[in-house]
């Protein structure tokens, strides 16, 4: 009998866990909103206050070192209007929740809004940081502009919103770039000095039955090992549909 494609998808489908690649140990931390996953050389985790990631990894004992997040550019669409021909402009829409007296986390995500960033900042490789005035706009005339190529990149943060972003944009003077969050709360890990205040030390504890990410003496959070997952891409998706 000769095996269409559609005929190995359909027995793959049916595949138990165990007997497909990828299979990982799985964690989980408050109900399972946020979870850690390990499958060979990959590691993928939603964490409540450092975003999510997907990407390699190294270990020292029982450390574990992030080292690239591939989907660090997913969380956002790009589009452009015209500004002043003799600048270049990025601003930031991100998704807010209605707080008010009463207002509880739990309220269904209709309840939430698009918002024009009050403030943000914006950080270049270079080690250059800029920070907009309260109309949420990072201006960039000719003359700043003629120290990059082509192409910036660069990676954004909205002040006291729940978004940043790994941005890259081509220069063109005139172009207004509005950068905007795909879903509430998305927004990814980030290895770079910039966000190095979001890096928590990331560690085996117990026999490898839970995973805890320490920010300081003062807060951890503690992933308890659940069991195995097919897929750690899939598990992040579980959370973020667009990733």
């Amino acid at each position: 009998m000769t095996l269409t494609k559609s005929k190995i998808l359909s027995i793959l489908l049916f595949l138990p866990c165990y007997l497909l690649q990828g299979q990982g140990l799985y964690y989980e931390y408050d109900d399972g909103a946020n979870f850690v996953c390990i499958s060979d050389d990959i590691l993928a985790f939603v964490s409540p206050r450092g975003g999510y990631y997907y990407g390699n990894y190294s270990t020292e004992d029982t450390v574990i070192i992030p080292i690239k997040n591939i989907l660090s550019d997913r969380n956002y669409t790009i589009s452009t209007v015209s500004c002043d021909s003799s600048n270049m402009e990025i601003m930031v829409n991100y998704w807010e929740k209605p707080y008010y007296f009463g207002y509880s986390d739990n309220t269904n995500d209709t309840a939430m809004y698009l918002k024009n960033a009050e403030r943000i900042g914006v950080y270049f490789g270079n080690n250059e940081f800029l920070a907009s005035d309260y109309n949420g706009i990072i201006t960039m005339d000719s003359d700043r502009l003629s120290m990059f190529e082509d192409s910036l990149h660069f990676y954004v943060y909205v002040d006291g919103g729940l978004f940043r972003a790994d941005v890259t944009i081509p220069i063109k003077l005139g172009v207004r770039y509005c950068i905007t969050q795909k879903q509430y709360g998305m927004y990814p890990f980030l290895i770079d000095d910039s966000a190095s205040w979001f890096w928590p030390k990331i560690y085996y504890k117990k026999g490898r039955k839970t995973i805890v990410f320490e920010y300081g003496d003062e807060l951890k959070v503690v992933y308890t090992l659940v069991g195995q997952s097919c897929s750690c891409l899939e598990e992040i998706r579980k959370r973020y549909t667009d990733l």
